[in-house]
Parts: C-alpha cells; structure tokens; sequence
C-alpha cells in the first residue's frame, strides 16, 4: 500500500478541543473542571475537496483510492473518514472527504514515516479518477449536535 502526502497542496491547520460535558453533568464545578482537563480531547480534522469542474471518478474513488488512504494511514493514528459528494453545481467540490486525526503532530509523524515510493504512487493513482488536484485543509470542531 501506499500513502499520499500533501506537502504538494496548500496546508493550514487548527486544534479542536471536544469535551464531554454531558458525562459530569452532575458533578460539583470543581470536580467537573478536574474530570474535564483530564478527560478533553485535542483532534483535527482533515478536509480533501476535489474540484466541482473535475472530471471525477466517483466509483474508483471509492472502491479502489480512499480504502487504500485508510489502510495506510490507520497504523499511523487516522481516525475514522467520511466520503460526501455535492448534490448540485452551487458547491466547489464534487467529493469532499473528512479525516480525523487526534493532532497535527500525530498527523506529521505519519506524513514523515510514509516512505516516498508509497506516496509517489498515490499521487500517480490521481490520474485514475481525477484530473485536478484536490485542495487539502484541515479544520477543527466548534459545536455538533445529535
């Protein structure tokens, strides 16, 4: 398997804090501030858009590309990926996909550790589904509901 790192694309990065204030709801505020440092939780999220004037395929894409990212960057601390395509011309990107990491730091030690040949065919696999190069972000969680 190989792996693709971004270096290539424009990256800017943020830190997400997420606390599970619902599980001390009952706790004095002392001890909810305690349990809270101790139990909060830094995480990024990685964001790939394709272009909407891409020409895409959406199902090597799915079926071939982004299982192979997975495989590769799991042993490196990637969490779980969501894969979302527009409905409609109004959004910039045909595909957007969505990659947790628990940090940026955990992130660049996996970009670092990737050996090259296994990015350099990622990069060249590109040529397999798409025609442009993805823009590649990262962003963190300010709010979220059920």
């Amino acid at each position: 398997m190989t792996r693709c790192q971004f270096r290539h694309y424009p990256i800017t990065y943020s830190l997400i804090h997420l606390i599970p204030t619902h599980r001390y709801s009952s706790a004095s505020p002392r001890n909810l501030n305690t349990k809270l440092s101790t139990m909060a939780k830094m995480t990024i999220t990685m964001m790939i858009g394709y272009p909407i004037d891409a020409k895409f395929n959406m199902g090597y894409y799915l079926q071939h590309h982004a299982p192979a990212a997975a495989n590769v960057w799991k042993p490196f601390g990637a969490g779980p990926w969501r894969a979302t395509a527009a409905t409609d011309s109004n959004s910039p990107y045909i595909l957007l996909i969505e990659c947790d990491w628990p940090d940026m730091q955990t992130f660049k030690r996996a970009q670092a550790a990737v050996p090259t040949e296994v990015n350099e065919w990622f990069l060249e696999d590109m040529k397999n589904f798409t025609d442009k190069d993805p823009v590649v972000w990262f962003m963190d969680i300010k709010s979220g509901g059920s």
